[in-house]
Parts: structure tokens; C-alpha cells; sequence
């Protein structure tokens, strides 16, 4: 059985249920902002030698070789 709360204590716990919906929702969302800056990237000094064409067609190959191992759901 489901307690339902009314009058002021119900419109209170409304409201305290709300912002912890929208804490957790920031919480979630600062969490995802945080996150691109810690993944590794590509640098240019390190691949390819220094090669601008050669490292550009390696993040293509790259690129195109996630891209084929995605399934795609077609209706």
C-alpha cells in the first residue's frame, strides 16, 4: 500500500523530490562534461612523423573502421 502525503507537507516533499531530480540530473551532466577532456586523443608529434596527410588518413581508417563495425537498425 502507497502512502500518499497531502496539504503542505505533500507540496513540500514535491518540491524536495524535484530538486533532488534536478541535483542528480546536474550531477549526471556535469560528470558528462568532465569526461572528453581525460580521453585520450591523436597528436600530430607522436604519429605518423609528423605527417599532416598520413595522420589524417589514419584517423579516417580509424574512423571508418568503427563506422562499419556499428549496426544499424533499419525498420
Amino acid at each position: 500500500m502507497r502512502m500518499v502525503q497531502s496539504g503542505c507537507f505533500g507540496e513540500a516533499l514535491s518540491v524536495y523530490k524535484e530538486r533532488l531530480s534536478w541535483a542528480q540530473k546536474m550531477e549526471k551532466r556535469i560528470t558528462t562534461l568532465r569526461e572528453p577532456p581525460n580521453l585520450s586523443g591523436w597528436d600530430l608529434q607522436n604519429v605518423a612523423n609528423r605527417c599532416e596527410f598520413k595522420f589524417m588518413e589514419n584517423i579516417i581508417k580509424q574512423v571508418l573502421q568503427e563506422a562499419n563495425q556499428t549496426p544499424l537498425d533499419v525498420a
